[in-house]
C-alpha cells in the first residue's frame, strides 16, 4: 500500500520530467528551404553538362524566441530528383533517370536514397567559409537525348523561364495538367509547380 501511494505522489513528477524532454515540433527551429537554379538553356547535347546550384542561409527561425539563430551543422540536407518523361499511360508521365546522366559534384555531395534510387538524390550543402549560407553545385552529364524534368521538391527554383511547354508534348489522359511519376506508385507534380524545371537532351 505504500508502495502505491509513493508511486501516487511521484507520478506528476514524473510525467512532468517527461514532457519537459519531449520534442515539440512547434517550437523547433525552422531552417530556410534551398533556391535552386539551372543552367538556362531548354536544349542540351551529350557533350554538355547541366548544373544544379542550391543555397540555403545557416541562420534558422527559433519559434521560442522568435528569433534567428545560428546553426552548428557543417553541412545540411536537402533532395533532387530526376525524371525521363515517356510516353503517357494512364499510371505514369516520366520515369526515374539518375542512370541516364553521369553526376559530378563541385561543391557539396550526393549520394541515391534508400528508395527510389533511381530517381530520388540526397543533397548535402556545405557551410561556406564566412558562415552565412549553405551551398552545393551538382553537374549532370547527360548519357541519353530525351525530355527531363529536374524537381527541387523541398527547394524553390529561382529560373525565371522553367520551360514548362516540354510537359505539354506529354499529356496524361484525363490530367492533362499532371504529370504521374514512377516513384512508390504514382506521384503527381502539376507543371506549373515552383519546384520543377524541364529541358531537353538532343
Amino acid at each position: 500500500m505504500k508502495k502505491v501511494i509513493m508511486l501516487l505522489v511521484l507520478l506528476p513528477f514524473l510525467t512532468a520530467m517527461t514532457c519537459d524532454n519531449d520534442y515539440d515540433p512547434e517550437n523547433a527551429p525552422i531552417s530556410k528551404i534551398f533556391k535552386v537554379s539551372v543552367s538556362p538553356e531548354s536544349t542540351f547535347t551529350l557533350q554538355d553538362t547541366i548544373w544544379v546550384e542550391g543555397i540555403a542561409i545557416s541562420r534558422f527561425f527559433d519559434a521560442t524566441t522568435n528569433d534567428s539563430i545560428s546553426t552548428t551543422d557543417k553541412k545540411v540536407q536537402s533532395r533532387l530528383n530526376i525524371y525521363k518523361f515517356v510516353q503517357p499511360n494512364p499510371y505514369l508521365t516520366a520515369e526515374g533517370a539518375v542512370n541516364k546522366f553521369k553526376i559530378i559534384s563541385i561543391t557539396g555531395e550526393f549520394e541515391p536514397m534508400s528508395y527510389c534510387k533511381n530517381s530520388n538524390l540526397q543533397i548535402f550543402g556545405e557551410l561556406v567559409p564566412d558562415a552565412q549560407y549553405f551551398s552545393y553545385k551538382i553537374g549532370f552529364k547527360p548519357l541519353q537525348t530525351g525530355d527531363y524534368i529536374i524537381d527541387a521538391f523541398d527547394g524553390i527554383m529561382t529560373n525565371t523561364n522553367r520551360h514548362t511547354e516540354i510537359a505539354e508534348d506529354y499529356p496524361l489522359y484525363n490530367h492533362p495538367d499532371l504529370i504521374l511519376l514512377d516513384c512508390s506508385g504514382a506521384i503527381g507534380l502539376k507543371p506549373e509547380s515552383a519546384r520543377a524545371y524541364f529541358f531537353k537532351v538532343r
